[in-house]
């Protein structure tokens, strides 16, 4: 059901830097019944691009769901590369997209080129949301709609309807929060 994208798919964070627990985790949610699985790639011990590929491989041996791949270089240490992410998603094929959180809007743009508009592409930073929109991203993972859920879905609304007007105008307003909800680790601003 995700590929379609509806908005009641369930993502459950299933990812560890450990595969055992990883596999753990992905066989947990799609027991629980989720729609797609969002995996972190490996922090601390930073696998190569063959260790990334054998991770995933893995997690989809032990449990074959849709995967979203995580990749937040400011967490793990790690930055995967589009073309890194091209090969995991052909090796693996459970890997049908990447909440793409490294801030550049740049590498969001070579991803989407590179995967095609099938691979899903989701801002996983709250600053890129409408930029990544803009040049063919397909929403958001945020952590400021735990805060404003209506102005964030409001701006993607917006934007899908094209009205650039109105998603500027909401993108702008939510800055402010944007801010706000990094000046600490993540989730402390939210709690």
């Amino acid at each position: 059901s995700f590929p379609t994208r509806r908005s009641s798919d369930l993502i459950a964070g299933a990812g560890s830097n450990n595969t055992r627990e990883a596999i753990e985790l992905v066989q947990l949610a799609k027991q629980a019944g989720a729609d797609a699985a969002l995996i972190i790639t490996p922090y601390y011990n930073k696998p190569t691009p063959d260790g990334l590929v054998a991770h995933f491989k893995a997690l989809a041996d032990s449990a074959s769901m849709p995967f979203i791949l995580y990749n937040v270089p400011g967490r793990t240490g790690q930055n995967v590369l589009p073309k890194t992410i091209a090969r995991i998603a052909k090796e693996v094929p459970e890997v049908i997209g990447c909440k793409e959180a490294t801030g550049d809007i740049k590498q969001g743009t070579e991803l989407i080129e590179l995967m095609g508009r099938d691979f899903t592409v989701l801002s996983g930073d709250d600053f890129t949301v409408l930029p990544l929109l803009c040049v063919g991203g397909h929403g958001t993972i945020s952590v400021t709609s735990n805060v404003m859920p209506a102005k964030m879905s409001g701006m993607i609304a917006a934007f899908n309807k094209r009205d650039n007007a109105r998603a500027q105008a909401l993108n702008l307003e939510m800055m402010p929060v944007n801010r706000a909800m990094f000046i600490e680790t993540n989730p402390i601003p939210v709690k």
